[in-house]
């Protein structure tokens, strides 16, 4: 009941300083009371249905007058924000292609995006949320070369615009063409080096995560193996999981996922994702699923495990770092999981599986009547049998 109440009170306190800037006053943008009052997705989709006020703030903008235009942006890049998790994906995904279709709004945005950072925070969240704004951009003929100038200067949210593009086919292909691989992400990330920054560390996620979407399967060889880096994007995950900003970012799971399931497809850097802790972050999301959280979600999460099983090194770590059991907690009905993952699921503990089931065949009194084991010292079958069926979480077998 509270938090009805203090909804109702943030939207009636969001249409009177909507009702204020529709009649042309600046004040609720310059003294921030407009930005404050946008908080939960309720309020930005009060916000940009009110033709009025963003007709006027879209005024602002192309105005470019100080500080009307750099508080609208503020504002706008607030409403176009999805910072109440995956359950609020489609409400964010309609407030912001809303946002998009408001006439010259967009034309105003990519011709401050050479030198406002809001405007390219705004471009980043639009684009995070609708792939259908994501088309709109790349179409937009000025739009490839004032981002390529905001990757010199506002780095950290250009590369975000990147990599939200790069989920997208037709808008990858742009940026590939354009030489977005080679000229702006690769020269970045042979730089990068270890650093205390969490707002370096998010650049570097997020331009990595980037490359991979524009390299694609074949991407073999195009990432740095820059241990660091990926580390981060470990990190970054984890962050997304427990809904843990960084570098006041609000991560979702599925712009991490996209990117690492094209990671993973390179042994080398798969390799280097187990060994810091991907396996146990991607067990954490598989218990913590919920109908809320998304099918998305899960469905890349069950393709990044099946890349991983393809590696027949980095089964093992899959076990320890306790993936099986997040698998079969699948199973439980009160959870809603839908039956496709409840199968693939099945299918991707077989695979993990796979060298235990072997191994205790090995063992059985006829099945495993003429196995090479039994003919080995009886201390070297127990490290043999310790190794391939260990407890999850590295324990062995007593």
């Amino acid at each position: 009941f509270d938090q009805v109440a203090v909804s109702m009170v943030d939207l009636q306190q969001l249409h009177l300083l909507a009702g204020v800037i529709a009649g042309g006053e600046s004040a609720p943008l310059i003294d921030g009371s407009l930005f404050r009052s946008i908080r939960g997705v309720e309020t930005k989709v009060a916000l940009v249905q009110h033709a009025e006020a963003m007709k006027t703030m879209k005024g602002f903008i192309i105005g470019q007058k100080r500080p009307e235009c750099n508080s609208a942006l503020k504002a706008i890049a607030q409403a176009a924000a999805n910072t109440d998790g995956p359950a609020a994906a489609e409400q964010s995904e309609c407030v912001c292609q809303t946002i998009a279709k408001v006439p010259g709004l967009l034309d105003a945005v990519i011709v401050k995006m050479r030198d406002d950072v809001d405007a390219v925070r705004l471009v980043n969240n639009l684009a995070a949320n609708s792939e259908e704004v994501a088309l709109l951009f790349v179409r937009h003929q000025a739009s490839i070369q004032a981002l390529k100038e905001a990757c010199q200067h506002f780095k950290l949210h250009a590369f975000g615009v990147i990599n939200h593009l790069s989920r997208c086919e037709e808008a990858a292909k742009v940026l590939v063409r354009d030489g977005f691989v080679a000229q702006v992400l690769l020269p970045s990330l042979e730089k990068s080096h270890p650093t205390l920054s969490s707002e370096h560390e998010a650049t570097m996620a997020r331009g990595t995560l980037a490359l991979a979407n524009l390299t694609g399967s074949g991407m073999e060889g195009c990432l740095p193996d820059n241990r660091h880096v990926l580390a981060t994007i470990v990190k970054v995950l984890d962050h997304a999981a427990r809904g843990v900003r960084l570098a006041s970012i609000t991560w979702l799971p599925p712009a991490v996922l996209f990117g690492l399931r094209n990671m993973t497809g390179d042994p080398r850097v798969c390799a280097t994702l187990v060994e810091c802790g991907l396996a146990s972050v991607l067990a954490g999301i598989l218990r913590g699923w919920c109908q809320q959280t998304g099918a998305c979600t899960l469905r890349l999460c069950c393709d990044v495990l099946s890349n991983m099983c393809a590696h027949s090194d980095i089964v093992q770590p899959l076990w320890e770092g306790g993936v099986v059991s997040a698998l079969v907690s699948l199973h439980d009905a009160k959870r809603g999981v839908p039956v496709e993952f409840v199968v693939r699921s099945d299918e991707l503990c077989d695979r993990i599986q796979a060298r235990r089931y072997a191994v205790l065949m090995g063992m059985h009194r006829r099945l495993g009547e003429r196995s090479l084991l039994n003919t080995i010292d009886g201390d070297v079958a127990l490290m043999i049998v310790s190794y391939a069926c260990g407890q999850e979480g590295g324990g062995k077998a007593q």
